[in-house]
């Protein structure tokens, strides 16, 4: 019984400390945005970092290794699927899942190409 009660003392103070530090840009709209530590946003948000990550290396590879061609297509993709969202009841199109996306994508090509160098230096 005890337990069941410290647990349940753990979850509120999870849940305040949640609220607490959350950093919040504007209150609706496109340029607002909102960093939080709940796990369904942490588990959201690395999602589209993994997915545009991935889409990122594919589209260097359908450009012919161009970086900034590839880092273009995906912000294309990226807006796109802000876009859409903004017709889905219950989402939001945002500027900062934008910036997000497009950093994914810029970041995993360039680890990726990293990754290449080394590869070929050791080969």
């Amino acid at each position: 019984m005890a337990a069941g009660r410290s647990a349940g003392r753990l979850y509120m103070v999870w849940q305040v400390f949640i609220q607490a530090h959350a950093l919040e840009w504007g209150k609706t709209g496109f340029f607002s945005y909102v960093i939080s530590f709940h796990p369904d946003f942490l588990l959201h948000k690395l999602g589209h970092i993994v997915v545009f990550g991935l889409l990122g290396v594919a589209l260097y590879y359908a450009c012919d290794e161009q970086r900034r061609r590839a880092v273009f297509w995906a912000m294309v993709f990226a807006a796109g699927d802000e876009w859409h969202q903004a017709y889905v009841p219950g989402r939001s199109c945002r500027l900062g899942d934008i910036v997000l996306d497009t950093l994914a994508a810029a970041l995993c090509i360039w680890a990726w190409r990293q990754l290449a160098k080394k590869r070929i230096a050791g080969s």
